[in-house]
């Protein structure tokens, strides 16, 4: 992204980004974590090694990607395992 795109992106001015730049003023931690992020560097935590972004898709450390709409269908196969473990368990389930 551009400088103006960056800068409407962080919420500052484009003057704050050029001091950022030139080292007059030092980046924000939170600033400097959301920029690695961003451009696929890092992800927070330990729980996270391995896990990258690579064009618009997280990638596991198998090289499984993942892209946002993936998320509902997660939500979806959780929700149906929790309800077979609840049927299971259930004392009305004469085959278990």
């Amino acid at each position: 992204m551009d400088l103006p795109q960056c800068a409407k992106f962080l919420h500052v001015t484009e003057r704050t980004l050029h001091n950022w730049e030139s080292g007059k003023h030092g980046i924000p931690c939170a600033t400097f974590k959301l920029l690695r992020l961003m451009n696929g560097l890092e992800l927070p935590g330990k729980t996270w090694a391995g896990w990258e972004f690579r064009v618009c898709k997280l990638c596991s450390p198998e090289g499984r990607s993942f892209e946002g709409t993936d998320g509902s269908w997660w939500s979806l196969l959780v929700r149906q395992a929790h309800g077979f473990r609840e049927l299971k368990t259930s004392p009305l389930c004469a085959t278990c």
